[in-house]
Protein backbone atom coordinates (compact mmCIF):
# COMPACT_ATOMS: atom_id res chain seq x y z
CA UNK A 1 0.00 0.00 0.00
CA UNK A 2 2.74 2.65 -1.07
CA UNK A 3 0.31 5.16 -2.00
CA UNK A 4 -1.63 5.42 1.55
CA UNK A 5 1.66 4.99 3.32
CA UNK A 6 2.78 7.84 1.35
CA UNK A 7 -0.52 9.88 1.76
CA UNK A 8 -0.14 9.51 5.57
CA UNK A 9 3.28 10.82 5.32
CA UNK A 10 4.63 12.35 8.56
CA UNK A 11 0.99 12.44 10.21
CA UNK A 12 0.25 11.02 13.53
CA UNK A 13 3.89 9.36 14.16
CA UNK A 14 3.18 9.03 17.81
CA UNK A 15 -0.27 7.49 16.99
CA UNK A 16 0.27 3.91 15.70
CA UNK A 17 -2.97 2.49 16.52
CA UNK A 18 -4.22 5.74 14.36
CA UNK A 19 -1.83 4.98 11.53
CA UNK A 20 -2.63 1.58 10.93
CA UNK A 21 -7.11 2.03 11.34
CA UNK A 22 -6.32 4.96 8.62
CA UNK A 23 -4.44 2.08 6.65
CA UNK A 24 -7.56 -0.09 6.95
CA UNK A 25 -9.91 2.17 5.84
CA UNK A 26 -7.75 3.42 2.97
CA UNK A 27 -8.24 -0.28 1.76
CA UNK A 28 -11.60 -0.65 2.46
CA UNK A 29 -12.49 2.63 0.41
CA UNK A 30 -10.43 0.47 -2.17
CA UNK A 31 -12.66 -2.58 -1.64
CA UNK A 32 -15.29 -0.31 -2.30
CA UNK A 33 -14.41 1.17 -5.15
CA UNK A 34 -13.10 -2.46 -6.81
CA UNK A 35 -16.83 -3.71 -6.29
CA UNK A 36 -18.23 -0.71 -7.90
CA UNK A 37 -16.59 -1.11 -11.21
CA UNK A 38 -13.15 0.89 -10.65
CA UNK A 39 -9.86 -0.79 -10.88
CA UNK A 40 -8.08 -0.73 -7.47
CA UNK A 41 -4.04 1.08 -7.45
CA UNK A 42 -3.67 -0.31 -4.47
CA UNK A 43 -4.36 -3.68 -2.80
CA UNK A 44 -8.14 -3.91 -1.56
CA UNK A 45 -9.43 -6.87 0.51
CA UNK A 46 -10.23 -9.99 -1.06
CA UNK A 47 -11.92 -10.92 1.55
CA UNK A 48 -13.51 -10.00 4.81
CA UNK A 49 -11.42 -12.38 6.85
CA UNK A 50 -8.48 -10.14 5.58
CA UNK A 51 -10.16 -7.25 7.52
CA UNK A 52 -10.83 -8.92 10.86
CA UNK A 53 -6.93 -10.29 10.70
CA UNK A 54 -6.22 -6.89 10.74
CA UNK A 55 -8.74 -5.77 13.46
CA UNK A 56 -7.07 -8.83 15.19
CA UNK A 57 -3.79 -7.21 14.88
CA UNK A 58 -4.95 -3.63 15.90
CA UNK A 59 -7.24 -5.79 18.81
CA UNK A 60 -3.85 -7.80 20.17
CA UNK A 61 -1.58 -5.06 20.29
CA UNK A 62 -3.95 -2.85 22.76
CA UNK A 63 -4.62 -6.08 24.92
CA UNK A 64 -0.56 -6.21 25.03
CA UNK A 65 -0.62 -2.44 26.11
CA UNK A 66 -3.08 -2.57 28.61
CA UNK A 67 -5.49 -0.94 26.27
CA UNK A 68 -8.28 -3.33 26.50
CA UNK A 69 -10.78 -0.91 27.15
CA UNK A 70 -10.65 0.15 23.91
CA UNK A 71 -10.49 -3.07 22.48
CA UNK A 72 -13.71 -4.70 24.40
CA UNK A 73 -15.38 -0.82 22.82
CA UNK A 74 -15.95 -0.21 19.61
CA UNK A 75 -13.49 -2.28 17.67
CA UNK A 76 -14.96 -5.18 19.59
CA UNK A 77 -18.39 -4.35 18.09
CA UNK A 78 -16.84 -3.84 14.92
CA UNK A 79 -14.89 -7.22 15.06
CA UNK A 80 -17.89 -8.98 15.34
CA UNK A 81 -19.94 -7.40 13.12
CA UNK A 82 -17.26 -7.63 10.49
CA UNK A 83 -17.33 -11.92 11.55
CA UNK A 84 -21.06 -12.20 11.52
CA UNK A 85 -21.60 -10.35 8.44
CA UNK A 86 -18.97 -10.31 6.26
CA UNK A 87 -18.89 -7.64 3.78
CA UNK A 88 -22.27 -8.00 2.77
CA UNK A 89 -24.26 -7.26 6.06
CA UNK A 90 -25.66 -10.54 6.45
CA UNK A 91 -24.88 -14.14 6.82
CA UNK A 92 -27.50 -16.36 6.02
CA UNK A 93 -27.70 -20.37 5.76
CA UNK A 94 -30.40 -21.28 3.35
CA UNK A 95 -31.59 -24.36 3.13
CA UNK A 96 -35.05 -24.79 0.01
CA UNK A 97 -35.85 -27.32 -2.27
CA UNK A 98 -33.98 -27.33 -5.21
CA UNK A 99 -37.87 -26.54 -7.37
CA UNK A 100 -38.08 -23.75 -4.91
CA UNK A 101 -35.22 -22.37 -5.42
CA UNK A 102 -35.28 -22.33 -9.05
CA UNK A 103 -38.65 -21.01 -8.51
CA UNK A 104 -37.24 -17.91 -6.85
CA UNK A 105 -34.34 -17.96 -9.51
CA UNK A 106 -36.68 -17.74 -12.19
CA UNK A 107 -38.75 -15.05 -11.38
CA UNK A 108 -35.51 -12.71 -10.40
CA UNK A 109 -34.02 -13.51 -13.90
CA UNK A 110 -37.23 -12.19 -15.03
CA UNK A 111 -37.52 -9.20 -13.48
CA UNK A 112 -34.05 -8.66 -14.57
CA UNK A 113 -34.88 -9.51 -18.21
CA UNK A 114 -32.73 -12.19 -18.53
CA UNK A 115 -35.39 -14.89 -18.88
CA UNK A 116 -38.82 -14.51 -20.24
CA UNK A 117 -40.24 -18.31 -18.37
CA UNK A 118 -38.62 -20.57 -16.42
CA UNK A 119 -35.67 -22.31 -15.42
CA UNK A 120 -37.73 -25.13 -15.58
CA UNK A 121 -38.05 -25.00 -19.01
CA UNK A 122 -34.49 -25.36 -20.18
CA UNK A 123 -32.41 -27.67 -20.30
CA UNK A 124 -29.64 -28.15 -17.69
CA UNK A 125 -27.36 -26.46 -19.54
CA UNK A 126 -29.24 -23.77 -20.84
CA UNK A 127 -30.40 -22.55 -17.15
CA UNK A 128 -26.86 -23.22 -15.98
CA UNK A 129 -25.83 -20.26 -18.31
CA UNK A 130 -28.69 -18.59 -18.07
CA UNK A 131 -27.93 -17.69 -14.18
CA UNK A 132 -24.27 -18.17 -13.87
CA UNK A 133 -23.33 -14.50 -15.68
CA UNK A 134 -25.67 -12.43 -13.46
CA UNK A 135 -24.23 -14.30 -9.94
CA UNK A 136 -20.75 -13.92 -11.13
CA UNK A 137 -21.21 -10.35 -11.38
CA UNK A 138 -21.32 -9.52 -7.38
CA UNK A 139 -22.02 -5.94 -6.43
CA UNK A 140 -23.31 -5.07 -10.10
CA UNK A 141 -27.02 -5.10 -10.65
CA UNK A 142 -28.82 -5.99 -14.34
CA UNK A 143 -32.13 -4.75 -13.51
CA UNK A 144 -33.13 -1.07 -14.81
Amino acid sequence: MPEAVHDLGDRNQTEPYRRKLTLIRHRLETSLAQLQGVRAAERPYANARELLDDLDLVDAALRRQRGALFANGQLLELRRQVAAFDFYGYAIDVRLHAARLREVASTILRQCGQLDGSLDDLDEESASSCWRAPCSSVGRTSAP
